[in-house]
C-alpha cells in the first residue's frame, strides 16, 4: 500500500490502526515518519550547504576580478 507523506503526517494515527486490522506492523507507520524527518533534516542541510558553496563562489570571484587586470 502506498500512502502520500501527508496524510502519514497528519492521519498517523488511523495509518496503524488500519495496519493492526490488517496483521500488518502498525510500527511501519513510525519508521516511515522517522524516516521522513530525517529526510527533512538533510534536505535542509544541503540546503545549507548550497546557500555557503554559492556564497563562497561568489567571494572566489570577487577576489578574481580584484586581481585580474581589466
Amino acid at each position: 500500500m502506498s500512502v502520500g507523506i501527508q496524510r502519514l503526517r497528519e492521519d498517523s494515527e488511523a495509518l496503524r490502526e488500519g495496519a493492526r486490522r490488517k496483521g500488518e506492523d502498525p510500527a511501519l507507520v513510525d519508521a516511515a515518519l522517522a524516516t521522513e524527518e530525517r529526510r527533512r533534516a538533510v534536505q535542509g542541510e544541503t540546503e545549507g550547504l548550497r546557500a555557503e558553496r554559492k556564497e563562497a563562489s561568489r567571494e572566489m570571484e570577487q577576489l578574481v576580478r580584484s586581481v585580474t587586470p581589466l
